[in-house]
């Protein structure tokens, strides 16, 4: 069975290279979408919501366009503590920057109240975002309002942020997935050491943090092998993302 999601879209301003604002509530999708426009995983996805913590810059390129994708966090009608009402203050940011804003609706849920205050509806578009079901008439819909002009970044990069920040979502994406609810989702990861070697492969140190102690008995496992399971799911995904063979290191 197919899960269909619907993309709303609204414009302001023109050009052709623009800013698009991924908006939606909770694991609705937004990270799947955006990383299905531009062809490469850039943001986290999980079945577990609200792990978009970063609104993450992506820029899909072509020979006579640039989009530039903020996958922002999901949309929270309450404030549950600093750290939700941090995120809530980016996904503001990136509305009011954007020349475009895709808001992802469950086709299957009754849109709820924060959705009303969108009413100025461009177009409505059904996708499946998890099989690329309509992701190209998203893209097309984005391209028939771009005009010509210089693109704002160059044309053979699909991100702003570093390599350190990408090697950082991926371990924290590895915790959601193999730890689910036994640790929480406010853990933080750090790349403490990224040392380029041409002899030799990259070595890279990431050190987790939670809050509490229990939840680093629980990271490590008995024996620490809960932690190398960890350490070599996210290698492997983060050598795949670099194209190159690394020597990871986890901590906590």
């Amino acid at each position: 069975m197919i899960t269909l999601s619907v993309v709303v879209l609204y414009l302001d301003g023109e050009s052709n290279a623009g800013y698009v604002a991924v908006l939606g509530k909770p694991n609705v999708g937004k990270s799947t979408l955006a990383n299905q426009m531009i062809g490469q995983k850039l943001s986290i996805v999980t079945d577990k919501p609200q792990t978009t913590r970063h609104g993450v810059l992506g820029i899909c390129s072509g020979p006579e366009y640039q989009m530039i994708l903020y996958d922002t966090p999901g949309v929270l009608d309450k404030k549950m503590h600093k750290l939700d009402s941090m995120m809530m203050k980016n996904v503001r940011i990136a509305a009011l920057n954007a020349d475009c804003v895709l808001v992802l609706v469950d086709a299957c849920k009754v849109p709820e109240k924060w959705y009303e205050k969108f009413t100025d509806v461009d177009e409505v578009i059904p996708v499946s975002a998890k099989y690329g079901h309509g992701v190209d008439d998203v893209k097309d819909w984005i391209l028939s309002k771009l005009l010509t002009g210089p693109p704002y970044y160059p044309m053979d990069i699909v991100s702003e942020h570093p390599e350190r920040f990408f090697v950082a979502e991926i371990v924290r994406e590895k915790i959601f997935m193999q730890y689910r609810n036994e640790v929480p989702y406010v853990c933080q990861v750090n790349v403490v050491n990224y040392k380029t070697r041409t002899t030799a492969k990259d070595f890279i140190q990431v050190e987790i943090v939670v809050e509490k102690e229990s939840r680093k008995i629980i990271l490590i496992g008995k024996g620490g092998k809960a932690l190398k399971i960890l350490a070599t799911a996210a290698r492997l995904d983060v050598e795949d993302f670099l194209q190159k063979k690394v020597f990871l290191e986890v901590q906590t």
